[in-house]
Protein backbone atom coordinates (compact mmCIF):
# COMPACT_ATOMS: atom_id res chain seq x y z
CA UNK A 1 0.00 0.00 0.00
CA UNK A 2 2.96 2.37 0.95
CA UNK A 3 4.97 1.42 -2.28
CA UNK A 4 2.05 2.32 -4.56
CA UNK A 5 1.07 5.69 -2.65
CA UNK A 6 5.19 6.42 -3.32
CA UNK A 7 4.96 5.38 -6.85
CA UNK A 8 1.80 7.88 -7.32
CA UNK A 9 3.55 10.92 -5.65
CA UNK A 10 6.40 10.18 -7.56
CA UNK A 11 4.69 10.01 -11.18
CA UNK A 12 2.88 13.54 -10.00
CA UNK A 13 6.05 15.27 -8.89
CA UNK A 14 7.46 14.21 -12.77
CA UNK A 15 4.54 16.04 -14.29
CA UNK A 16 4.84 19.17 -12.31
CA UNK A 17 8.32 19.38 -13.24
CA UNK A 18 7.33 18.72 -16.53
CA UNK A 19 4.71 21.38 -16.65
CA UNK A 20 7.04 23.62 -14.97
CA UNK A 21 9.79 23.33 -17.71
CA UNK A 22 7.13 24.02 -20.58
CA UNK A 23 5.42 27.35 -18.62
CA UNK A 24 8.75 28.43 -18.12
CA UNK A 25 9.74 27.88 -22.02
CA UNK A 26 6.82 29.81 -22.73
CA UNK A 27 7.64 32.91 -20.61
CA UNK A 28 10.87 33.05 -21.95
CA UNK A 29 9.59 32.79 -25.85
CA UNK A 30 7.25 35.22 -25.04
CA UNK A 31 9.65 37.66 -23.22
CA UNK A 32 11.75 37.58 -26.54
CA UNK A 33 8.74 38.14 -29.15
CA UNK A 34 9.73 42.35 -28.95
CA UNK A 35 13.00 41.65 -29.56
CA UNK A 36 12.38 39.86 -32.35
CA UNK A 37 10.05 42.33 -33.90
CA UNK A 38 11.65 45.30 -33.06
CA UNK A 39 15.08 43.67 -35.19
CA UNK A 40 12.38 42.24 -38.20
CA UNK A 41 8.78 44.92 -38.73
CA UNK A 42 5.84 43.41 -39.42
CA UNK A 43 5.53 46.05 -42.80
CA UNK A 44 7.32 47.07 -45.69
CA UNK A 45 7.30 50.96 -46.83
CA UNK A 46 7.41 50.12 -50.67
CA UNK A 47 9.38 52.95 -53.39
CA UNK A 48 7.38 56.18 -53.42
CA UNK A 49 6.72 57.97 -56.72
CA UNK A 50 5.26 61.04 -58.13
CA UNK A 51 2.26 60.71 -58.96
CA UNK A 52 1.15 64.57 -59.58
CA UNK A 53 4.41 66.57 -60.28
CA UNK A 54 4.51 70.09 -58.63
CA UNK A 55 4.10 72.79 -61.39
CA UNK A 56 6.26 75.76 -60.33
CA UNK A 57 8.01 76.23 -56.94
CA UNK A 58 5.38 77.71 -55.55
CA UNK A 59 3.24 74.56 -55.45
CA UNK A 60 3.65 70.88 -54.19
CA UNK A 61 3.56 67.43 -55.87
CA UNK A 62 1.90 64.64 -54.67
CA UNK A 63 3.80 61.81 -53.26
CA UNK A 64 2.01 58.14 -53.79
CA UNK A 65 3.66 54.98 -51.72
CA UNK A 66 2.10 51.28 -51.11
CA UNK A 67 3.02 49.94 -47.40
CA UNK A 68 2.36 45.92 -47.26
CA UNK A 69 1.54 44.04 -43.98
CA UNK A 70 3.63 41.21 -42.78
CA UNK A 71 1.84 40.28 -39.83
CA UNK A 72 -0.24 37.34 -40.54
CA UNK A 73 -2.15 37.76 -37.08
CA UNK A 74 -2.45 41.23 -35.83
CA UNK A 75 -3.70 44.37 -37.45
CA UNK A 76 -1.52 47.34 -36.71
CA UNK A 77 -2.05 51.29 -36.34
CA UNK A 78 0.38 53.51 -38.18
CA UNK A 79 1.29 56.87 -37.78
CA UNK A 80 3.29 58.40 -40.72
CA UNK A 81 4.90 61.88 -41.77
CA UNK A 82 6.81 63.35 -44.30
CA UNK A 83 9.45 66.07 -44.62
CA UNK A 84 7.59 69.50 -44.68
CA UNK A 85 4.29 68.97 -42.60
CA UNK A 86 2.26 66.52 -43.89
CA UNK A 87 1.81 63.73 -41.53
CA UNK A 88 -1.69 60.96 -40.88
CA UNK A 89 -2.56 58.15 -39.95
CA UNK A 90 -4.10 54.44 -40.95
CA UNK A 91 -4.91 51.18 -39.90
CA UNK A 92 -3.23 48.14 -41.81
CA UNK A 93 -5.00 44.81 -41.46
CA UNK A 94 -2.72 41.59 -41.35
CA UNK A 95 -1.29 40.51 -44.62
CA UNK A 96 -3.20 43.62 -46.41
CA UNK A 97 -1.46 46.70 -47.78
CA UNK A 98 -2.23 50.52 -47.77
CA UNK A 99 -1.55 53.33 -50.24
CA UNK A 100 -0.59 56.24 -48.89
CA UNK A 101 -0.77 59.39 -50.48
CA UNK A 102 0.99 62.72 -49.25
CA UNK A 103 1.57 66.19 -50.44
CA UNK A 104 5.61 67.41 -50.42
CA UNK A 105 5.59 71.83 -50.74
CA UNK A 106 8.42 72.49 -53.75
CA UNK A 107 10.70 75.09 -52.30
CA UNK A 108 11.46 78.43 -54.18
CA UNK A 109 14.78 78.96 -55.98
CA UNK A 110 16.19 74.97 -55.74
CA UNK A 111 14.27 73.13 -58.29
CA UNK A 112 14.64 69.55 -56.38
CA UNK A 113 13.19 68.57 -52.79
CA UNK A 114 14.48 65.41 -51.10
CA UNK A 115 12.82 64.10 -48.02
CA UNK A 116 11.59 61.52 -45.39
CA UNK A 117 8.86 59.36 -44.98
CA UNK A 118 8.80 57.78 -41.42
CA UNK A 119 5.89 55.11 -40.50
CA UNK A 120 5.15 53.73 -36.68
CA UNK A 121 2.88 50.74 -36.56
CA UNK A 122 2.48 49.50 -33.04
CA UNK A 123 0.16 46.17 -32.17
CA UNK A 124 -1.30 44.62 -29.02
CA UNK A 125 0.99 43.74 -26.28
CA UNK A 126 0.42 40.33 -26.18
CA UNK A 127 1.09 40.41 -30.33
CA UNK A 128 4.27 42.74 -30.30
CA UNK A 129 5.67 45.74 -30.07
CA UNK A 130 5.57 49.40 -31.89
CA UNK A 131 7.94 49.21 -35.18
CA UNK A 132 9.46 52.29 -37.13
CA UNK A 133 10.39 52.65 -40.93
CA UNK A 134 11.70 55.53 -42.78
CA UNK A 135 11.98 55.64 -46.87
CA UNK A 136 13.69 58.60 -48.90
CA UNK A 137 11.52 60.62 -51.37
CA UNK A 138 12.84 63.05 -53.97
CA UNK A 139 10.93 65.49 -56.87
CA UNK A 140 11.77 68.60 -59.51
CA UNK A 141 9.68 71.50 -60.44
CA UNK A 142 10.41 74.37 -62.17
CA UNK A 143 11.36 77.13 -60.48
CA UNK A 144 12.85 81.06 -60.89
CA UNK A 145 16.43 81.24 -62.44
CA UNK A 146 16.09 77.94 -64.04
CA UNK A 147 16.37 79.62 -67.57
CA UNK A 148 13.46 77.51 -68.66
CA UNK A 149 10.49 80.07 -69.26
CA UNK A 150 7.04 78.44 -67.25
CA UNK A 151 4.28 80.48 -68.83
CA UNK A 152 1.71 78.11 -67.42
CA UNK A 153 -0.77 80.15 -65.15
CA UNK A 154 1.34 83.12 -65.47
CA UNK A 155 4.20 81.93 -63.32
CA UNK A 156 6.49 83.56 -65.56
CA UNK A 157 7.39 85.77 -68.44
CA UNK A 158 9.46 88.65 -69.71
CA UNK A 159 8.49 91.18 -67.70
CA UNK A 160 8.68 88.57 -64.50
CA UNK A 161 12.31 87.02 -65.30
CA UNK A 162 14.37 88.02 -68.88
CA UNK A 163 16.29 85.40 -67.84
CA UNK A 164 14.08 82.05 -68.15
CA UNK A 165 11.72 84.24 -70.52
CA UNK A 166 13.50 85.97 -73.08
CA UNK A 167 11.91 87.46 -76.55
CA UNK A 168 13.79 84.64 -78.91
CA UNK A 169 11.31 85.51 -82.07
CA UNK A 170 13.06 87.55 -84.59
CA UNK A 171 11.62 91.13 -84.31
CA UNK A 172 10.28 90.79 -81.04
CA UNK A 173 10.73 92.69 -77.54
CA UNK A 174 9.15 92.50 -74.48
CA UNK A 175 6.87 94.91 -73.73
CA UNK A 176 7.87 96.48 -70.53
CA UNK A 177 11.24 98.04 -73.13
CA UNK A 178 8.60 100.07 -74.84
CA UNK A 179 6.95 103.53 -73.77
CA UNK A 180 3.26 103.28 -72.66
CA UNK A 181 0.96 103.01 -75.34
CA UNK A 182 3.35 101.81 -78.22
CA UNK A 183 2.63 98.27 -78.29
CA UNK A 184 -1.49 98.31 -77.41
CA UNK A 185 -2.83 96.98 -80.92
CA UNK A 186 0.01 93.92 -81.20
CA UNK A 187 -1.10 90.71 -80.04
CA UNK A 188 2.00 89.66 -77.03
CA UNK A 189 2.86 86.18 -77.40
CA UNK A 190 2.72 83.89 -73.89
CA UNK A 191 6.09 85.66 -73.12
CA UNK A 192 4.80 89.07 -73.46
CA UNK A 193 7.05 89.69 -76.26
CA UNK A 194 5.68 91.84 -79.17
CA UNK A 195 6.50 93.11 -82.87
CA UNK A 196 7.52 96.73 -82.85
CA UNK A 197 8.18 99.49 -85.34
CA UNK A 198 11.60 99.48 -86.38
CA UNK A 199 12.41 95.87 -87.16
CA UNK A 200 12.08 96.02 -90.25
CA UNK A 201 9.31 93.55 -90.81
CA UNK A 202 6.27 94.90 -93.08
CA UNK A 203 3.19 94.44 -90.50
CA UNK A 204 0.18 95.89 -92.33
CA UNK A 205 -2.22 94.74 -89.92
CA UNK A 206 -0.58 97.71 -87.28
CA UNK A 207 1.19 99.36 -89.39
CA UNK A 208 1.23 101.66 -91.99
CA UNK A 209 3.11 104.27 -94.14
CA UNK A 210 2.35 107.11 -91.60
CA UNK A 211 2.48 105.10 -88.44
CA UNK A 212 5.83 103.43 -88.78
CA UNK A 213 7.38 104.42 -92.07
CA UNK A 214 10.67 102.94 -90.95
CA UNK A 215 9.31 99.60 -91.67
CA UNK A 216 6.39 100.46 -94.20
CA UNK A 217 8.88 103.11 -96.04
CA UNK A 218 7.51 106.33 -96.51
CA UNK A 219 3.83 107.25 -98.55
CA UNK A 220 3.66 107.50 -101.95
CA UNK A 221 4.39 112.09 -102.63
CA UNK A 222 7.36 112.07 -100.13
CA UNK A 223 9.91 114.19 -101.18
CA UNK A 224 13.59 113.41 -100.25
CA UNK A 225 13.77 110.01 -100.88
CA UNK A 226 17.14 108.63 -102.01
CA UNK A 227 16.82 104.99 -102.85
CA UNK A 228 13.72 103.06 -104.08
CA UNK A 229 13.98 100.73 -100.65
CA UNK A 230 12.69 103.95 -99.03
CA UNK A 231 9.40 104.03 -100.23
CA UNK A 232 6.21 102.33 -99.88
CA UNK A 233 5.26 102.15 -102.97
CA UNK A 234 9.04 100.78 -104.27
CA UNK A 235 9.84 103.43 -106.45
CA UNK A 236 11.82 106.71 -105.73
CA UNK A 237 11.58 108.70 -108.56
CA UNK A 238 13.23 112.10 -108.75
CA UNK A 239 14.06 112.29 -104.96
CA UNK A 240 10.34 111.52 -104.45
CA UNK A 241 8.35 108.21 -103.32
CA UNK A 242 6.00 106.98 -106.21
CA UNK A 243 4.39 103.63 -106.94
CA UNK A 244 5.74 103.24 -110.28
CA UNK A 245 9.02 104.32 -112.65
CA UNK A 246 7.67 107.24 -113.74
CA UNK A 247 5.04 110.19 -112.36
CA UNK A 248 3.14 112.50 -114.39
CA UNK A 249 3.48 116.09 -113.55
CA UNK A 250 7.32 116.60 -112.53
CA UNK A 251 8.20 117.78 -115.30
CA UNK A 252 10.62 115.02 -116.41
CA UNK A 253 10.23 113.02 -119.50
CA UNK A 254 11.47 109.25 -118.23
CA UNK A 255 11.30 108.02 -121.71
CA UNK A 256 14.03 105.08 -120.43
CA UNK A 257 10.85 104.01 -117.66
CA UNK A 258 8.15 103.86 -120.23
CA UNK A 259 6.71 107.68 -120.25
CA UNK A 260 5.94 108.69 -123.73
CA UNK A 261 3.51 111.47 -125.24
CA UNK A 262 0.41 109.32 -124.98
CA UNK A 263 0.69 108.42 -121.58
CA UNK A 264 2.23 111.63 -120.15
CA UNK A 265 1.86 115.14 -120.39
CA UNK A 266 5.66 115.42 -119.42
CA UNK A 267 6.52 114.14 -122.54
CA UNK A 268 4.61 116.39 -124.88
CA UNK A 269 5.48 116.86 -128.53
CA UNK A 270 6.73 120.08 -130.58
CA UNK A 271 4.60 122.11 -132.20
CA UNK A 272 5.74 120.44 -135.41
CA UNK A 273 5.79 116.90 -134.67
CA UNK A 274 2.99 114.56 -133.81
CA UNK A 275 2.16 111.46 -131.35
CA UNK A 276 2.27 108.04 -132.87
CA UNK A 277 0.39 105.20 -131.95
CA UNK A 278 3.39 103.91 -129.92
CA UNK A 279 4.10 107.05 -128.06
CA UNK A 280 6.77 108.23 -130.83
CA UNK A 281 7.05 111.80 -131.41
CA UNK A 282 7.45 111.88 -135.29
CA UNK A 283 7.43 115.19 -137.81
CA UNK A 284 5.61 114.96 -140.53
CA UNK A 285 6.95 115.08 -144.45
CA UNK A 286 4.47 118.14 -145.14
CA UNK A 287 3.39 120.95 -143.97
CA UNK A 288 0.77 122.23 -142.08
CA UNK A 289 -0.54 123.95 -145.25
CA UNK A 290 0.08 121.53 -147.41
CA UNK A 291 -1.92 118.73 -144.82
CA UNK A 292 -4.78 120.91 -145.07
CA UNK A 293 -4.86 121.31 -148.57
CA UNK A 294 -4.12 117.61 -148.80
CA UNK A 295 -7.47 117.18 -146.86
CA UNK A 296 -9.90 119.35 -148.13
CA UNK A 297 -8.61 118.03 -151.07
CA UNK A 298 -9.21 114.71 -150.18
CA UNK A 299 -12.75 115.84 -148.67
CA UNK A 300 -13.34 117.32 -152.33
CA UNK A 301 -12.79 114.38 -154.26
CA UNK A 302 -14.37 111.95 -151.34
CA UNK A 303 -17.68 114.08 -151.76
CA UNK A 304 -17.36 113.72 -155.93
CA UNK A 305 -16.87 110.48 -155.22
CA UNK A 306 -19.63 110.19 -153.71
CA UNK A 307 -21.79 112.15 -155.71
CA UNK A 308 -20.80 109.68 -158.84
CA UNK A 309 -21.32 106.65 -156.88
CA UNK A 310 -24.60 108.23 -155.96
CA UNK A 311 -25.53 109.30 -159.66
CA UNK A 312 -24.26 105.49 -160.73
CA UNK A 313 -26.68 103.72 -158.09
CA UNK A 314 -29.56 106.36 -159.53
CA UNK A 315 -29.09 105.42 -163.30
CA UNK A 316 -28.48 101.44 -162.32
CA UNK A 317 -31.67 101.41 -160.78
CA UNK A 318 -33.17 102.86 -163.52
CA UNK A 319 -32.04 100.81 -165.82
CA UNK A 320 -32.93 97.72 -163.78
CA UNK A 321 -36.26 98.77 -163.93
CA UNK A 322 -36.23 99.88 -167.72
CA UNK A 323 -35.65 96.15 -168.40
CA UNK A 324 -38.15 94.83 -165.90
CA UNK A 325 -40.56 96.33 -167.97
CA UNK A 326 -39.43 95.43 -171.31
CA UNK A 327 -38.74 91.62 -169.86
CA UNK A 328 -42.44 91.95 -168.83
CA UNK A 329 -44.24 93.18 -172.10
CA UNK A 330 -42.08 90.53 -174.34
CA UNK A 331 -43.38 87.85 -171.75
CA UNK A 332 -47.27 89.19 -171.87
CA UNK A 333 -46.56 89.96 -176.16
CA UNK A 334 -45.48 85.99 -176.63
CA UNK A 335 -48.19 85.16 -174.48
CA UNK A 336 -50.96 87.09 -176.61
CA UNK A 337 -49.52 85.48 -179.68
CA UNK A 338 -49.26 81.83 -178.26
CA UNK A 339 -52.84 82.50 -177.19
CA UNK A 340 -54.21 83.61 -180.62
CA UNK A 341 -52.22 80.96 -182.45
CA UNK A 342 -53.86 77.97 -180.35
CA UNK A 343 -57.54 79.68 -180.95
CA UNK A 344 -56.32 80.17 -185.14
CA UNK A 345 -55.34 76.42 -184.94
CA UNK A 346 -58.52 75.48 -182.99
CA UNK A 347 -60.31 77.00 -185.68
CA UNK A 348 -58.60 75.69 -188.56
CA UNK A 349 -59.37 71.71 -186.60
CA UNK A 350 -62.92 73.23 -186.43
CA UNK A 351 -62.69 73.55 -190.13
CA UNK A 352 -61.36 70.32 -191.31
CA UNK A 353 -63.91 68.34 -188.67
CA UNK A 354 -66.70 70.55 -190.61
CA UNK A 355 -65.60 69.48 -193.96
CA UNK A 356 -65.12 65.37 -192.86
CA UNK A 357 -68.50 65.84 -191.42
CA UNK A 358 -70.04 67.14 -195.07
CA UNK A 359 -68.14 64.42 -197.01
CA UNK A 360 -69.85 62.04 -194.82
CA UNK A 361 -73.43 63.69 -195.28
CA UNK A 362 -72.77 64.02 -199.03
CA UNK A 363 -72.01 60.66 -198.91
CA UNK A 364 -74.85 59.51 -196.98
CA UNK A 365 -77.15 62.10 -199.06
CA UNK A 366 -76.10 60.28 -202.22
CA UNK A 367 -76.86 56.89 -201.21
CA UNK A 368 -80.15 58.15 -200.03
CA UNK A 369 -80.86 59.64 -203.39
CA UNK A 370 -79.80 56.13 -204.95
CA UNK A 371 -81.72 54.36 -203.49
CA UNK A 372 -84.94 56.80 -203.62
CA UNK A 373 -84.13 56.76 -207.84
CA UNK A 374 -84.24 52.93 -207.67
CA UNK A 375 -87.62 53.03 -205.60
CA UNK A 376 -89.04 55.30 -208.34
CA UNK A 377 -88.07 53.29 -211.30
CA UNK A 378 -89.55 50.26 -209.71
CA UNK A 379 -93.22 52.28 -208.78
CA UNK A 380 -93.21 53.55 -212.95
CA UNK A 381 -92.52 50.14 -213.91
CA UNK A 382 -95.22 48.52 -211.50
CA UNK A 383 -97.41 51.69 -212.97
CA UNK A 384 -97.20 50.60 -216.60
CA UNK A 385 -97.80 47.39 -215.91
Amino acid sequence: MKKNVFISLNHLYKMVNRYLILALILMISVSFIPLISAENNDFVIGNIGIKTPAEYQDGYAVMKVRIDSLNSVCSQTCSWSATGGDAGSFTLNPEDFKTLEFKSNAIPKQGTFNGTLEVICSEPAWCGSADTSTKQFSHTYPFFGDYICTTTNNHEDCTITSDDCPCTTSGTVCIDSLGSGQWEGRNPDDRKCVTYCGNGIKESSYETCSSCPADIGQCDGYVGCVSSSECEGGFCVHNTCWNKPWREGDNFCDSSKEENCKNSADCSCNNEELCSNEGVCEKPETSEEEVSKAVQSGVQKTLESSHEKTKNVTLWAIGLIVLFIGVYLVYKFSNNKKTSSDKTEDKKKRIIELEQRIKVHKKHISKLEKKSGKTKKRNVSKKNK
